[in-house]
């Protein structure tokens, strides 16, 4: 899920790093830390497995991530 979270957030829209977002928040064990680790790697932001931090996070930069409207 990781991975294809990458993948997703490589096509600019965002719904690979909400995806991530979702496993740090939702996820105990591997697979947040994993998360947690590819959040860093794609939004530069230093290592933090803290959800209250990613939620913050997101709340300040979901808009670059939001489509434009057609």
């Amino acid at each position: 899920r990781v991975v294809l979270a990458k993948d997703l957030d490589r096509l600019g829209e965002g719904r690979g790093t909400l995806e991530l977002l979702k496993l740090v928040d939702g996820s105990d064990g591997d697979a947040a830390q994993k998360a947690m680790l590819a959040l860093s790697e794609v939004t530069g932001e230093p290592p933090t497995s803290s959800p209250p931090f990613w939620r913050a996070w997101w709340k300040e930069h979901a808009e670059r991530y939001r489509m434009p409207d057609r």
